[in-house]
């Protein structure tokens, strides 16, 4: 099966080279191409397509949506259209995550407030933690994952899974904005990497056993974010 994540470095890293050659071409007055840069945005019109044409879940397919919008309205902005600041929308980020944190299911885990950070543990099948501005750490302890839900704005979180177990396979979506996420798995597990990174990256250091067959699948985006996964 082909990694989509791969597929869509492909596709963004053209377009780099692309406005680059550009960028060269203006600079060096071979061409005068400087209206060519209004269209810079369409690079993220470009990357939630490709999110789109992917099997995703309705909160990925949320955000292509909104990384649509936003190139669409920066390229109106460019162009004279339309006035489109993105900084005035910012809290909107705030009140998306806050909406998200009211409909979690709180029956689901326990929390454990400090100033700074929150502590969460699970032990259902399925478990959902978020940091924003912040520090969030969950420990999973089911012994039927079957799916994972990681949001970091401008946050971190770590999750251990080094206690949990799963059948066959288990589903985590990820989405790193501007933060970080780390996730501490079983030797006994085999990552299958379906992230798709934009201006920022994945990285697995897990050293699965031998025989590993259990199927640990990630899936979501890293927006100028990081992705670790260990043992």
């Amino acid at each position: 099966m082909k990694n989509n994540s791969s597929q869509t470095q492909l596709f963004i890293g053209l377009f780099i080279v692309l406005l680059g050659v550009v960028a060269l071409i203006n600079n060096l007055n071979f061409l005068n191409l400087r209206n060519v840069f209004h269209f810079w945005p369409t690079v993220f019109i470009l990357f939630g397509l490709i999110k789109l044409s992917q099997p995703t879940t309705g909160k990925q397919r949320l955000w292509a949506s909104l990384f649509i919008a936003m190139g669409g309205l920066m390229t109106l902005d460019n162009m004279g259209i339309i006035h489109f600041n993105i900084f005035d929308w910012w809290p909107l980020i705030l009140i998306v995550v806050g909406v998200k944190m009211l409909l979690s299911d709180k029956h689901k885990y326990n929390l454990k407030h400090t100033e700074y950070m929150s502590e969460q543990a699970f032990s259902d099948n399925h478990f959902d933690i978020t940091a924003v501005l912040g520090a969030s750490v969950g420990s999973v302890t089911t012994q039927q994952l079957q799916s994972g839900d990681v949001t970091a704005m401008m946050g971190g979180a770590e999750i251990d899974l080094r206690n949990a177990n799963m059948l066959d396979k288990a589903i985590i979506d990820i989405t790193s904005i501007m933060g970080g996420v780390v996730l501490i798995i079983p030797r006994n597990w085999v990552v299958i990497n379906q992230i798709t990174p934009f201006l920022g990256g994945v990285e697995n250091k897990t050293l699965p056993m031998i025989d590993a067959q259990k199927q640990l699948i990630l899936r979501g985006t890293a927006f100028m974010g990081g992705v670790e996964i260990k043992n």
